[in-house]
């Protein structure tokens, strides 16, 4: 990085002096520095490559940040160049996992609750409720019951994932 400015270098929680100078694939999640690596050269070779995307990077307690890197060709010293810009997404990441982690809850609540409706039997239907909830739990055994009118067990069944 020819230079980078106070937002960087608090970003990845350096001093802009550490920042400047170096290659941002360091600051890179290992994950992600290839790609990272890839686009900057092909860009500087003049091929089409997107615009932004998203990796993670790394600030200076190895802690991992998400970034959206918006990136374009321009020229440095009559050379070939990129001009980046560096945006914290970590926010919306994380709310983004939390929306799907809602929704696979929901899948396996809805899941289930269809299983106990359409199956007549118990044996199937406690498999689909038990494969169900597994799904959001990672279980990979557990009880299934049947309770009566008195809160006593009718039926109870031992359930284990892939049986």
């Amino acid at each position: 990085m020819a230079y980078a400015n106070p937002c960087v270098g608090r970003l990845l929680q350096r001093p802009v002096q550490e920042v400047t100078g170096q290659e941002f694939g360091q600051f890179v999640h290992p994950d992600y520095r290839e790609l990272v690596a890839d686009r900057y050269r092909q860009r500087l070779r003049g091929e089409i490559v997107p615009a932004s995307y998203e990796v993670e990077a790394l600030r200076r307690d190895g802690q991992s940040v998400w970034v959206r890197i918006c990136a374009a060709l321009a020229s440095w010293n009559g050379r070939p160049a990129t001009v980046s810009y560096i945006t914290d997404i970590t926010d919306r990441k994380h709310a983004e996992l939390a929306v799907k982690e809602s929704e696979d809850r929901y899948r396996a609540l809805f899941d289930a609750s269809q299983a106990v409706m359409e199956c007549k039997e118990f044996i199937p239907a406690a498999r689909r409720v038990f494969d169900a909830c597994r799904k959001v739990t990672g279980a990979v055994s557990g009880y299934v019951a049947l309770l009566n009118e008195e809160r006593q067990e009718n039926q109870v069944l031992f359930l284990e994932a892939g049986g």
